[in-house]
């Protein structure tokens, strides 16, 4: 939106013989670009023009800020890649690499973050991810600790080989230091190192 104008230079009098403005312009300040220098005729006397040069600022927009304190944690062996958290600062999108450390960022308020959920070198047989919400909107300020686990793609069928329809059986294994238990066939993700059963 607009400011309210602004009078640099009063005139004391006025132009009666020719016409008016031909010498007037902007440009910003090659040293810094916060300053426009602005240059123009005013009329210090009847008939007399002269020309007066003032220095105005470009005053960037306050932006609210909160304070995002992050850190991770992992369950498992090494091999991967940290997490990289992705938010909003002065309107620009900043990416950084987590620590194990907690370590606080200032986030624009009210935009959206996030951070890798599942970590680089997994494949398709082992993961590092993590349970934890990891998008959001930086509402206020907050600590967040994301805690990934190794796991290892569980897929598990079964077959019955006579004309009976049994309840299917039930597998109970350990997802993100969850207990689940779920009828078979199963194809998800299990903590390495996590005990599992299947029960007729």
């Amino acid at each position: 939106s607009w400011l309210s104008p602004v009078i640099l230079k009063a005139g004391s009098a006025i132009e009666t013989r020719n016409r008016y403005g031909d010498y007037f312009g902007a440009a910003t300040d090659p040293q810094d670009a916060s300053k426009v220098w602005v240059a123009g005729e005013y009329m210090p006397s009847t008939n007399s023009w002269g020309s007066y040069i003032g220095r105005t600022y470009i005053v960037a927009p306050t932006i609210e800020k909160v304070t995002m304190t992050l850190s991770y944690s992992v369950i498992g062996d090494t091999g991967y890649s940290p997490p990289v958290f992705s938010y909003i600062f002065n309107g620009q999108i900043q990416t950084a690499t987590l620590s194990t450390t907690p370590t606080s960022y200032l986030v624009d308020k009210n935009t959206r973050w996030n951070v890798t959920d599942i970590l680089g070198g997994s494949t398709a047989s082992m993961r590092w991810a993590t349970g934890n919400q990891t998008t959001g909107i930086a509402s206020s300020s907050t600590t967040l600790r994301f805690v990934y686990y190794q796991q290892f793609r569980v897929i598990i069928t079964y077959e019955i080989n006579d004309d009976s329809s049994p309840i299917p059986p039930n597998f109970n294994y350990t997802k993100f230091a969850t207990k689940i238990s779920t009828l078979l066939p199963i194809d998800d993700w299990a903590d390495k190192d996590s005990t599992w059963s299947i029960l007729n």
